[in-house]
């Protein structure tokens, strides 16, 4: 199995996709290649239909970028790019 797709099939099982969400929630998948890295994230999101913000309820990330010489390093590097994600202007 390709290191992308076991990427994303491990970070599907862990999200939980698969299950049935409640009302005015959802799940979007996004995956991505660089720097010799692979990365998949999963969010799951509310919207609340009378006021219109997405409220993220939880992100599940996951990265295979080989041999990390300092894990810590590299979970600091995800999560500070979920960060970014959430400060970004709509």
């Amino acid at each position: 199995m390709g290191r992308r797709r076991g990427d994303r099939a491990g970070r599907g099982k862990q999200s939980g996709w698969h299950k049935p969400l409640p009302a005015g929630r959802g799940a979007v998948i996004a995956a991505a290649f660089g720097w010799g890295s692979y990365v998949a994230q999963v969010a799951e999101v509310t919207c609340d239909a009378k006021t219109a913000p997405l409220r993220m309820e939880r992100m599940v990330c996951a990265i295979d970028c080989g041999t990390a010489i300092n894990p810590l390093s590299v979970k600091a590097q995800m999560e500070g790019a979920i960060n970014f994600w959430l400060e970004r202007k709509p």
